[in-house]
């Protein structure tokens, strides 16, 4: 009964550790592709050496606008020019609104 309680608790210690490290920075966006990552390192190992190159690849399988974890950091992904350039007129616009 012993081996047995301890075994309980380590389980429900590693458990409690994943959550605690494995949270974000801030909430996600649901109906936001998000692409696949490890627990508590996100998708900062399958970058590698090639950033802009990976991104491009999981533009093309996740669409123009996706979400990547960086780390326990939530990042928005805007990998095409044209898409970025939209988003800073759309950002300075709201902007000016607010002034």
């Amino acid at each position: 009964m012993g081996y047995q309680s301890v075994g309980i608790a380590i389980v429900a210690v590693i458990f409690f550790a994943i959550r605690y490290f494995n949270r974000t920075d801030v909430p996600k966006i649901k109906n936001l592709p998000e692409v696949p990552g490890v627990p508590i390192f996100g998708n900062l190992i399958q970058l590698g050496n090639e950033h802009a190159r990976k991104a491009g690849d999981w533009a093309k399988t996740y669409g123009p606008v996706f979400q990547v974890r960086m780390g326990n950091k939530v990042r928005y992904e805007l990998p095409s020019a044209s898409i970025m350039e939209i988003d800073r007129i759309t950002i300075e616009n709201n902007f000016r609104q607010h002034l």
